[in-house]
């Protein structure tokens, strides 16, 4: 990914604007095959699905309480965000405003980047990072809109992206979620392919939302790729047959239902008659033979508390747990272990990043 992305003027501390990697970003565009894209059947969403009322009713049923266990911390790591690659963690560190690479014990392999107005520096906030297909370090900025290279060779390209805010690898190509929907740029020796999933084809309604709706993005080893809304609480698989799938609705508190049809209002403050989201999906991983297993908050009988469930690749719910951590604290799954979740913020009266493992009855293992 990225490795044809080559610049004919020398050197590499400079911006380059390739139109190999410009992703249109209009809304209504009409998709453009690409070489070696996977071919989306037909961009007409199917009918919305209802959530079945286990669904809803799941918010109430007994979760198996998790054992936390803390198998490796660093006491010098604070993450802004944090992503899983094969060889460890890649974060963003709060402080330092570095990419920085951790192997599985959480110890320090090396960095990219730094806070700065050059080529190759942040300019703005670091939004979304990963590993190319060859293994080099991406990094994507939004002032103005950039995706770095880190690697053998490094170099940075502009994006004409609305306020990306998600980014990711998916079998080599740029997966960008933005204000305006999804967006991806196919990278060949011939260009770029452009392809634009927009909020009506999720058949999300955006005049409900508050703020505009935020996706995180995954890929699956066979190919499939995802998009979870977190203010629905729903996932979808994007480039199934027939055009976007809605897979997974996860259960929404009683209390909360209403908030998720309708986005609520501030009623003081600054903010006073803004619509704001409720963010009830913090993450999810895809497992072996399409499953997922999804990390989120719940709110039942007045207490707030983290919830993790697992449904099978026709999106039923198998099992819940409860996860004993503050709903402060920031988590992440490990797709490649999901026993073990990256947690740093508030926790224990400290805020450094911990790897933690759970255990609990019936807990996939893989």
């Amino acid at each position: 990914m990225f490795d044809s992305l080559r610049s004919t003027a020398k050197g590499i501390r400079r911006r380059s604007t390739v139109a190999a990697l410009l992703v249109a970003m209009v809304a209504g565009s009409a998709p453009v095959a690409a070489e070696g894209a996977v071919p989306l059947q037909d961009r007409r969403a199917p009918p919305a699905i209802r959530p079945p009322e286990v669904l809803t009713t799941a918010c109430e049923m007994k979760r198996t309480p998790l054992a936390v266990e803390v198998v490796a911390n660093s006491m010098t790591h604070y993450p802004r965000h944090a992503e899983r690659i094969s060889s460890g963690w890649l974060i963003h560190e709060r402080y330092d405003r570095q990419v920085v690479e951790l192997d599985n014990d959480l110890r320090e392999v090396a960095r990219w980047g730094r806070k700065g107005p050059g080529p190759l520096e942040y300019r703005g906030r670091v939004l979304a990072f990963g590993r190319t297909d060859s293994g080099s370090t991406f990094v994507v900025d939004d002032s103005p809109p950039s995706v770095m290279v880190f690697g053998s060779t490094e170099e940075e390209y502009l994006l004409n992206v609305h306020r990306p805010h998600h980014a990711v690898n998916a079998g080599g190509r740029l997966l960008l979620a933005s204000s305006l929907g999804i967006h991806e740029a196919t990278i060949s020796r011939d260009g770029a392919g452009e392809r634009v999933w927009r909020h009506e084809d999720l058949e999300i309604d955006v005049s409900k939302e508050g703020k505009p709706s935020r996706y995180l993005l995954r890929s699956s080893g066979d190919g499939a790729v995802y998009a979870a809304a977190t203010s629905q609480s729903a996932i979808w698989v994007l480039n199934g047959k027939g055009g976007p799938r809605k897979i997974v609705q996860r259960c929404v508190p009683r209390a909360w239902q209403e908030m998720h049809r309708r986005a609520p209002v501030f009623e003081s403050g600054p903010f006073k008659g803004e619509k704001y989201s409720l963010r009830t999906l913090g993450d999810y991983a895809v497992l072996d033979e399409g499953r997922l297993l999804t990390l989120g908050t719940l709110h039942t009988n007045a207490q707030l508390h983290g919830s993790l469930e697992l449904y099978n690749a026709d999106g039923a719910l198998v099992r819940a747990w409860e996860l004993p951590l503050p709903s402060s604290a920031r988590k992440v799954l490990d797709p490649y272990n999901p026993r073990r979740l990256l947690v740093w913020g508030p926790w224990k009266g400290e805020e450094h990043v911990r790897l933690i493992e759970v255990d609990g009855e019936g807990y996939p293992s893989s």
